[in-house]
């Protein structure tokens, strides 16, 4: 045969001629391509006859070829004229891809009509074949879209050899579909429910994989398409944010302190609000701005780095780091905060002699005073854009800068960040929205220059960027790039050239592009969103024609230049598509050339670059440099205080040794792996922390290396108690002991150590007996070791509410704790939590609020402080003084940072229950804590009596008195067996109550008697405030209405001494049922 090929196509067996470049009926490429590889965004259709077998069965094998093949061949043909390609044909099922050589908007919607054409035309077989009537021809189809694997012209039976799990999903939901029905994967979801109506049909476990999938069945087509949603970067003009303009003004008008965050999805329009605000500023107001990076988002203090050198230099040209060195040294400002800002600038002075939180504390402090300092001087705005991409460090400076900012005269902040992302407690919040019809007509000829577009082309483009000013822009360059003209009525909807989603339209337009700028960019979206001339001309295979490159992707929007030798991706949506679409081996061989350039370049500054080098080098499968360059970044984190951005590190590095195959891992590399992720991540990260010290144990235990080996096993007590894992606690607690005998330092940690671990229990006493044996191995020593020591034991005397004993252990453990920032804080919380019970409510609020503060400059180190603060707080903000916003507050807050911890669904679940019960909302609060009480008792003991005294309560005041004794009963023993007075007076004082109800006035003056011996050795006035209420209720019941009333006004007049108008309320209305 002429032609060069067979006279069948080799994949289908269709008859082909001689001219034939396609086959006609599957799509086939005839000639012989050269492969090559890519990723490549398809909607992938995956179509199988029902029944296949029953047919077999049922008609002779040659009428059922004839049936098959005419099935096969008007389906591929309708897949062709959809413009999909058959990529194979498996038996009675048929695969075809869309969008696998050209990308149009609408494949997904174009997979569907082939879809449902081809089950129709099965559906008419039976007649036009003169099949009988028990046999039905019908097929079922499954439909998914996502990122494949292609190899064109890998074999001549499958052209494009694609791979990957889009496809696999795709057969899996023909599988799952029955006779006559379109299944569809949650892809192709938003883009299918604008044409059809779905039926949801709920998550299924696919076979093969591991996770549900939410499947939805095509029912029908819709007459009129809704309108799709689109998200983007950002616009080329400002259009419809008039009101949040004037509000931005208006907030900076009014002269007082404030932080704005400006909320919005990707490509809304919050850069070009931000960009319009500034240009109207009057020009006596300084702007200082820093915009988060995604490939920065592991360097520490980032951001504020880049605020702080704006804010000293204030102008458009940089200054050398001297002369910003000079500029700090002048400042009226602490010498601490002088240190620290020249860090920040750059310099690294020697920060050993604070500890790492102490130096994070004062680095949030340094940056507050040095922008009052400015805003002294002149008005001033901060613009932080993007921190939904900004370092853990840097929020956590936020975090506090937002909580002071109100403070400053003048001030106005403004951060802006994706939906979903808490970033700091900001005065206003400014969602913007998608723009109107008539707003995206506005910018359409704005960014057209032209007013004349015809209205059926105003309102495609409304329907189809779903008013996102990004989406809007892309689509109108799609149509410029191709030269499509926007006065031409609107082509059919299956002859529209457009991507289905955001992925598909950037991979389109980078399609257009030539073969050099392409390679380009994709060079270029591995170095990250900024790059500059000179490190993509060190890497790049275009070299030569580099700036012809540069100059068309800056004129067709992919790019954009800040100046001469620096650029940055317009929409890092772009650089992302465009680093997805190379091969992983691509990936890895651009990582390591930007490494090798990046490292030849940075010269004596390899200790600020240690991060991106280590980036670049583990990326690109060079791990004997990205180990050190780890590490040396880690290091630098860890001394700086940067705990979350060091474990990252220190992670890496340990990737890194794994990675390094054939080569002996060096023991003293893995010491100091894991040593450092425990160091850095026990507080905000525990469970990874766990890992590296259970790792630790053994390589200590495999070593021989006794005396390390222990104090990993005391380490281990302490973090699986913060884990409620009390068992694993008591049993590293036992091998600690054993090992350590004859060494007392040792034995006197353990001890302590498992000291603490009792307090969860709620065994202080025992725990005291702990604490004090270990002090008797360390009578002469300071140190770290015997201030825990002293602050677990007024832990203990707290729980106990033993008050002199608990103030008399204070004032040693502040003695003890003033090196070591956290545990002096938590003495002072444990004071204030002292205050609540002795009712100096002033002074308590007072240390929970300066807590809250330094848990604020602290941030993501606070760890135990803002688990023991958040727990109180629930606590006396519902109990004490009915502030049950706050205590709802606080227990979110409790929720969202330790949900993931054992136990902590049980007490959220009490937390909620005080607060329901002081809402009056008793069936809830019953059944939260008839839920919570037996997994308290199986963990976080020390919070059984609260939830016992709860359910005594709530039985009460539902009236179930039988059940209310019972619980008021247990705990009464409970706290006398573990010596918490606290709730033994809070029990009694409800047994009273029950008695009371049950006319057993004795019995309830016994129990009040009892109370009135505790309190008189502990003084706490809240209880005594309580128990005249409860005493006025029994003389009341008595009839004894003038000693009731007596007790009333004692204890309000209490209650009115503590300040505490909550209780002061209820007190006033138990008198008016006396005086009723």
């Amino acid at each position: 045969m002429q032609g060069g090929h067979p006279s069948q196509c080799p994949r289908c067996r269709f008859i082909l001629r001689p001219e034939d470049r396609f086959c006609s009926r599957c799509g086939l490429r005839l000639s012989k391509l050269k492969p090559f590889q890519e990723h490549r965004f398809v909607t992938v259709l995956c179509s199988d006859i029902s029944g296949y077998s029953t047919l077999s069965e049922q008609m002779d094998p040659e009428e059922l070829k004839i049936v098959v093949d005419s099935l096969f061949t008007r389906a591929s043909a309708i897949i062709l004229s959809y413009g999909g390609i058959v990529e194979k044909f498996m038996g009675d099922e048929v695969l075809a891809l869309f969008g696998i050589d050209r990308a149009h908007e609408d494949d997904s919607i174009r997979a569907l009509k082939a879809a449902q054409e081809i089950h129709h035309w099965a559906e008419g077989m039976d007649h036009l074949h003169g099949l009988p009537a028990c046999t039905r021809i019908r097929m079922h189809t499954g439909i998914n879209a996502g990122m494949v694997l292609v190899e064109h012209g890998s074999s001549l039976t499958s052209e494009h050899g694609a791979l990957g799990i889009p496809i696999s999903v795709a057969s899996r939901l023909c599988e799952h579909a029955q006779a006559g029905e379109i299944l569809i994967g949650e892809a192709l979801k938003d883009d299918a429910s604008r044409f059809f109506m779905l039926e949801d049909q709920g998550s299924h476990v696919l076979k093969g994989f591991r996770h549900a999938q939410r499947i939805w069945k095509v029912v029908s087509q819709r007459k009129i398409p809704f309108v799709l949603h689109r998200n983007g970067g950002g616009v080329s003009s400002m259009v419809g944010r008039e009101q949040e303009l004037n509000m931005l003004a208006g907030i900076l008008g009014r002269g007082t302190g404030n932080l704005v965050s400006i909320i919005g999805e990707a490509g809304i329009g919050k850069s070009r609000l931000i960009e319009e605000f500034r240009t109207n500023l009057p020009g006596n107001i300084g702007f200082h701005y820093a915009a988060c990076l995604d490939h920065a988002r592991d360097t520490p203090y980032f951001p504020v780095r880049l605020i702080i050198t704006s804010l000293l230099n204030p102008g458009d040209e940089p200054v050398r780091e001297e002369v910003l060195m000079e500029h700090i040294s002048v400042l009226p400002l602490k010498g601490e905060f002088h240190q620290c800002l020249q860090f920040l600038c750059g310099d690294h002075p020697g920060t050993k002699s604070l500890s790492p939180d102490t130096w994070k504390a004062t680095v949030s402090d340094a940056f507050f005073h040095l922008v009052r300092h400015v805003s002294e001087r002149h008005p001033l705005v901060i613009c932080i854009e993007d921190v939904h991409w900004a370092d853990r460090t840097s929020l956590d400076v936020l975090e506090y800068l937002g909580h002071m900012v109100p403070k400053m005269h003048g001030t106005l902040v403004i951060v802006s960040h994706r939906p979903g992302i808490r970033v700091s407690r900001p005065g206003v919040s400014i969602n913007l929205k998608e723009l109107s019809r008539k707003e995206i007509s506005e910018l359409t000829c704005k960014m057209t220059r032209t007013d004349d577009l015809p209205e059926s082309m105003k309102e495609y483009l409304y329907r189809e960027s779903g008013g996102n000013p990004f989406y809007l822009e892309e689509i109108i360059h799609y149509f410029l790039d191709r030269g499509i003209s926007l006065h031409e009525p609107v082509p059919p909807q299956d002859k529209l050239d457009l991507p289905p989603t955001i992925v598909g339209l950037l991979a389109s337009r980078i399609d257009g592009l030539t073969e050099d700028s392409q390679c380009v960019l994709r060079e270029a979206s591995v170095i990250g969103k900024n790059f500059s001339k000179d490190l993509i001309a060190s890497i790049s295979s275009s070299r030569n024609c580099l700036d012809d490159c540069l100059d068309e992707l800056q004129d067709t929007g992919f790019i954009e230049r800040h100046d001469a030798r620096s650029y940055s991706f317009r929409h890092s949506l772009t650089r992302r598509v465009s680093y997805r679409s190379m091969l992983k081996k691509t990936r890895v061989e651009l990582h390591r050339n930007v490494a090798l350039a990046l490292e030849e370049r940075s010269g004596n500054q390899k200790t600020h670059m240690a991060d991106i080098l280590a980036h670049h080098f583990f990326h690109g499968q060079e791990y004997a440099s990205a180990k050190q360059y780890s590490l040396l970044a880690a290091r630098t984190y860890q001394r700086d205080g940067s705990w979350v951005e060091a474990t990252k590190h220190y992670l890496t590095a340990m990737k890194c040794i794994e990675g390094c195959s054939g080569q002996k891992k060096d023991p003293r590399e893995l010491e100091e792996v894991w040593e450092g992720v425990w160091n850095c991540s026990r507080i905000f990260q525990p469970a990874t922390a766990l890992n590296a010290l259970e790792s630790l144990a053994g390589h200590y235990r495999d070593q021989g290396m006794r005396k390390d080996e222990v104090f990993t096993y005391i380490r281990l007590i302490n973090l699986y108690s913060q884990r409620g894992r009390f068992d694993r606690a008591q049993e590293n607690y036992r091998k600690a002991m054993r090992l350590s005998r004859g060494n007392p330092e040792m034995t006197a940690a353990a001890q302590t150590t498992y000291a603490y671990t009792c307090t969860f229990l709620g065994k202080p006493t025992v725990a005291l007996g702990y604490l004090a044996r270990s002090r008797k191995k360390t009578a002469d020593r300071d140190g770290f070791l015997p201030a825990v020591n002293s602050l677990t034991t007024l832990t203990s005397y707290v729980w106990k509410a033993s008050i002199k004993d608990a103030f008399r252990w204070y004032h040693r453990s502040k003695e003890l704790t003033t090196p070591y920032k956290d545990l002096e804080l938590m003495a002072d919380l444990l004071l204030g939590y002292l205050s609540f019970l002795t009712g100096d409510f002033v002074q308590a609020e007072r240390i929970f609020r300066h807590i809250r503060t330094e848990e604020r400059k602290l941030g993501t180190l606070s760890g135990g402080l803002s688990y023991l603060r958040i727990q109180s707080s629930v606590f006396f903000n519902s109990r004490y003084m009915g502030n049950l916003k706050q205590a709802k507050k606080d227990r979110a807050s409790f929720d969202a940072r330790y949900g993931d911890m054992e136990g902590s669904a049980a007490l959220s679940g009490l937390y909620r229950a005080w607060i329901n019960l002081e809402e009056g909302k008793l069936l809830k609060a019953k059944d939260l804590l008839e839920s919570s009480l037996p997994q308290l008792r199986d963990g976080i003991a020390n919070r059984v009596p609260y939830a016992l005294n709860a359910l005594a309560e709530t039985y009460l005041c539902l009236g179930e008195l039988q059940l209310a004794d019972r619980y008021a009963s247990e705990s009464i023993a409970w706290n006398r067996v573990r010596g918490n007075k606290d709730q033994l007076l809070t029990a009694s004082r409800v047994m009273s109550r029950i008695c009371v109800r049950t006319g057993d006035f004795e019995r309830a003056s016994q129990c009040l008697m009892e109370n009135s011996r505790i309190l008189h050795a502990n003084r706490m006035k809240p209880h005594l405030a309580w128990d005249l209420s409860a005493w006025g209720d029994l003389y009341r019941a008595a009839g004894n209405i003038d000693r009731a009333r007596s007790c009333f006004r004692a204890s309000l007049n209490f209650w009115t001494e503590m300040g505490n108008p909550y209780q002061v309320g209820k007190v006033n209305a138990m008198k008016v049922l006396v005086n009723s």
